[in-house]
């Protein structure tokens, strides 16, 4: 508002990590972790309590969609776009042409890409070249896999995830196989600690 100038960001998906894979749809899982800790029906031993455990489970995942769903609707582009004195483009593709240039590609906000979907057909594609001092690079991070640690899984045919795979939208079916049941998390994190306690409390063991 006061450089009178418009704030283009750069995002392949909307909300992050926050929003898609750690904290919103860790919460949801939690939630209902903890209720189903609180129903004390968890039984190894028991068929009728695997197929009680699975159910949690799948509420657990029901629950994580729909909680992502719902923040991803308040932070679609074309919602944030309209709101009043906020001069934000969301653009979804650039490359720096030097180091005070960069070409940003934008396509119609009611055409908002999904993951790694290219297909642009239905979509007003817009090209601009904008020039600035500065360009703030804020990626964030990526869970780390050890290749020791992904070579041995391999070898011993154990499946391996990081909570991107895990919490994503409809990913959580990974775990509804009542099979698996001791888990290894690496890592200390607060999304782990809190995957760790959830899981936990869904019947299985880490």
């Amino acid at each position: 508002d006061r450089t009178k100038n418009n704030t283009p960001m750069v995002e392949f998906d909307v909300g992050g990590d926050c929003t898609n894979s750690a904290c919103v749809p860790s919460k949801a899982v939690r939630s209902i972790a903890k209720m189903s800790a609180a129903s004390n029906i968890v039984d190894d031993t028991n068929q009728d309590a695997r197929e009680t455990d699975r159910k949690w489970l799948k509420l657990a995942r029901r629950q994580a969609n729909e909680a992502v769903g719902k923040v991803r609707g308040r932070e679609d582009p074309s919602r944030i776009g309209d709101v009043p004195n906020l001069d934000l483009e969301f653009v979804q593709d650039c490359h720096f042409m030097s180091d005070h240039k960069m070409k940003i590609i934008s396509y119609d906000n009611s055409t908002w890409l999904e993951g790694n979907d290219v297909s642009v057909a239905n979509a007003t594609l817009t090209e601009k070249i904008i020039s600035s001092k500065k360009f703030i690079i804020a990626t964030g991070a990526s869970p780390i896999l050890p290749e020791a640690l992904t070579k041995a899984a391999t070898n011993a045919g154990v499946p391996y995830l990081t909570y991107r795979s895990l919490l994503r939208p409809n990913s959580f079916d990974k775990l509804l196989d009542t099979t698996t049941k001791n888990i290894v998390i690496v890592g200390g994190g607060p999304t782990a600690c809190e995957l760790g306690q959830s899981l936990s409390r869904l019947g299985r063991k880490y």
